[in-house]
């Protein structure tokens, strides 16, 4: 059976047999290798992989590769654009040299951005890290990730979370990793304050560029940043930037119940002393209001009773 490293895995996992069970057919059972491996590629030079490439087909230089960069954010992208300008005369495992050798190619050559391969290489690097108790580490490499994924969203003017799903063709959901980076900035954050710095910066960024997200994103990331300035002992930031989320929102519950938290035992800052009676007047300031979310006016009333 021929599969195509785009189509869907025969392992039901759902994703791409690219990203999934790949390794596994490395040899037929003849014992002729079915697949390329990207560790291969990387064994040879630039000007081998060009050459390769260039007898396949696929007419391009040094140069005219460094210019086609410009017009694509992935090495997938810019393998199906070669798919449909040239002959490309490649057969059986070959198909896959024409993909990874655009990839090492993208990696090796001076390049104003990453290709998304590359940030998603450095995702999954990241959650390694994180399953072997690196949490700083991990931190470090997913900001980074962000950093390079910035590029791509300003340079395609893309303003919401989902249409960057769409376009991003690394093996993770966006919609899913951005939640991740967070939670885990938080966590490290606890531990090393400059973490919650770099919180604040991303949330921030995050509103900036992608201002049509679902609302209940944007309202969350808000409220992630006015917290994150009441752990780093920023009280005054973090009252206005909590008094903004009210009046932009005033009823969503959960700016009530993320304000009140930094004066009762849910603070994220153990050095801001508990002022269970400040903690009580902005939940009830809730009460206020025209509040439908029935389940967050039972955590509401969770909360103010334990300040009892």
């Amino acid at each position: 059976m021929s599969i195509g490293r785009n189509d869907l895995c025969p392992c039901g996992s759902g994703e791409k047999f690219k990203y999934c069970c790949k390794d596994i057919f490395k040899f037929t059972n003849k014992g002729k290798q079915s697949h390329w491996f990207k560790e291969e590629i990387e064994d040879y030079s630039t000007a081998k992989i060009i050459f390769k490439l260039r007898d396949f087909g696929i007419e391009i230089t040094y140069d005219s590769f460094q210019k086609d960069l410009e017009n694509f954010y992935s090495a997938e992208d810019l393998t199906e654009y070669w798919y449909e300008i040239y002959n490309i005369n490649t057969t059986g495992f070959d198909d896959d040299f024409i993909w990874l050798g655009a990839w090492v190619l993208w990696e090796r050559i001076p390049t104003k951005m990453m290709c998304d391969e590359e940030i998603s290489d450095m995702i999954l690097a990241g959650y390694d890290l994180l399953s072997k108790d690196k949490l700083f580490e991990c931190c470090d490499i997913w900001f980074q990730a962000w950093k390079e994924l910035k590029k791509h969203l300003k340079d395609d003017n893309i303003n919401s979370l989902k249409k960057a799903d769409e376009i991003y063709k690394g093996d993770q959901y966006l919609s899913n990793w951005y939640q991740y980076l967070d939670m885990e900035l938080a966590n490290a954050g606890i531990k090393k304050k400059k973490y919650f710095k770099k919180r604040i910066k991303f949330t921030k960024e995050f509103c900036q560029l992608l201002p049509d997200s679902e609302k209940y994103i944007i309202k969350e990331m808000k409220r992630v940043e006015a917290e994150s300035y009441f752990a780093i002992g920023e009280v005054k930031k973090g009252e206005e930037k909590f008094k903004e989320i009210i009046s932009e929102y005033p009823n969503w519950i959960w700016g009530y119940i993320g304000w009140g938290d930094q004066y009762g035992p849910f603070s994220l800052n153990k050095d801001i002393s508990p002022n269970y009676k400040k903690a009580r007047e902005i939940y009830e300031k809730a009460y206020e209001k025209n509040i439908e979310d029935k389940e967050g006016l039972e955590i509401l009333e969770e909360r103010i009773n334990n300040l009892k």
